[in-house]
This record gives C-alpha cells, structure tokens and sequence, in this order.
C-alpha cells in the first residue's frame, strides 16, 4: 500500500508499472467476495509504504469495510485454539511496515501494551520466536 492522491492509498507494485488501484476498492472487493468459495478465513499481508496520515486511512477503511469480519488482537487471548475451523468467515490481516519507513513513524502500532501483549500471545500459540523478520516489522492494524 502507497500514498495515493488526494489522502486516498492506492494498491500496487511499487516502482513498476503496474497498475494501481484505490485502496478502498480492494477492500470493498475483498469485502464482497471474500467468502463465496469457501468459509475458512482470508489472510491479507499488507506491506505498508504509507506515512501516517494514509495508514490511518487504511485502518479506517479495513474497519468500515471489514468490521466484525477482521479479527483484532484482543480477540486472540480469548480462542480456545487458532484453526481454520475457529477462524471461519474471518479475515486476518498481517501489515508489514518497511523498516526505512518504520524509522520516521510514531511507534502506535505495536506500541499500545493491549495490542503487544495480544501479538505476543500469538506469536507464543503459533510458536513463532520473533515480530522481525527479513528487514521488516511485523504489525497489527491498530484501529484510531
């Protein structure tokens, strides 16, 4: 996800190109169709290039869109077990803030203790060791 025109983030290869699309309709589209095929959950990896004020954006829009569909990280604490069977007709969303980017932003992301404390829980269940990983850091869409 890029800074689009207008505060408005758009979806696309960076540096290519690709085609982009607003940000907003991906979600929207994801929104319509994520379970038509299937009622096991969807996972969406974003890698974040925006600045802040369009990250806020792309949080607003994944809770306007997504809602009660987009599994948050307090819920974490209270699933008896994370399979796809107790995830069905969910959405996970894994953001990825580039660490040149991550150096110039406000730490609200894994800063806020709930939301650690929910990501480490995670991490421990999934028997994962570490948020970092290949130059990235690893987040959760925090919503305002």
């Amino acid at each position: 996800v890029w800074d689009g025109p207008q505060e408005q983030p758009i979806v696309t290869h960076g540096h290519t190109l690709c085609t982009k699309v607003l940000f907003e309709q991906v979600i929207q589209a994801v929104a319509e169709t994520a379970f038509k095929a299937s009622p096991y959950p969807v996972s969406l990896s974003i890698e974040m290039h925006c600045k802040p004020s369009q990250q806020r954006c792309v949080a607003q829009i994944l809770q306007q869109l997504l809602g009660d569909v987009m599994l948050l990280p307090d819920e974490l604490v209270n699933l008896p077990s994370i399979s796809p069977d107790a995830l069905k007709h969910r959405i996970l969303i894994k953001g990825v803030v580039i660490e040149k980017l991550a150096m110039r932003l406000p730490r609200f992301y894994c800063s806020v203790p709930r939301i650690s404390a929910s990501i480490d829980a995670l991490h421990k269940r999934l028997s994962t060791t570490s948020c970092k990983n290949a130059g990235a850091t690893c987040v959760a869409a925090a919503m305002p």
